[in-house]
């Protein structure tokens, strides 16, 4: 039984998860940072968010830019600046 469970451990548990070796990255212990695998250490790492989750869900979508007014409805333009909704 003990053989069964130390085998099933190593098939679950090849590696770390990557919000541990996230953590290991912002911690900047160097020891603990030489000591993560190379496939992890070669991805590029952005310094506000090393290793972001898989699933990341952006919740924030940049809205299209409207079609620029032409150049001869001065009203629109004026309240276009006032009410960028305006149509």
């Amino acid at each position: 039984a003990v053989e069964a469970c130390e085998n099933r451990r190593k098939v679950l548990y090849q590696r770390a998860p990557r919000n541990i070796h996230r953590h290991v990255i912002l911690s900047e212990i160097k020891e603990a940072v030489a000591a993560l695998p190379s496939d992890v250490t070669t991805q590029s790492v952005m310094g506000f968010d090393p290793l972001p989750p898989l699933d990341t869900i952006y919740s924030y979508v940049r809205p299209e830019r409207l079609s620029p007014v032409s150049h001869g409805n001065t009203i629109a333009l004026f309240f276009r600046s006032l009410l960028p909704n305006y149509t």
